[in-house]
């Protein structure tokens, strides 16, 4: 595309996850600026319900955000997964900040 002058560089590991899920710019600038640790957990841990949509973003987002939101508060990594899977809303609407 035309837009490929992006400050930051996607690894291939990122590509590819885009390519399975496909995101909008906004959402993939938000995930290439999260630390690389994040973005681990992100494509490790990201299993949306349906496989092979035209669009993610909405859920890539709230995931990536919730991720971040949970490396921030600095907990361990095990227990931010464990933390995701027992909130009620971790495949809903994103928490307002």
């Amino acid at each position: 595309g035309v837009m490929q002058s992006l400050s930051v560089q996607a690894s291939p590991e990122a590509e590819a996850f885009f390519r399975r899920y496909p995101v909008d710019a906004h959402v993939r600038d938000f995930f290439l600026n999260v630390p690389p640790e994040v973005q681990q957990r992100i494509m490790s841990d990201f299993k949306p319900r349906q496989e092979g949509e035209q669009d993610y973003s909405g859920l890539v987002m709230s995931y990536s955000r919730r991720c971040f939101a949970l490396a921030q508060a600095g907990g361990g990594a095990e227990s931010n997964v464990e933390a995701i899977r027992a909130s009620p809303d971790w495949q809903g609407a994103p928490r307002a900040p």
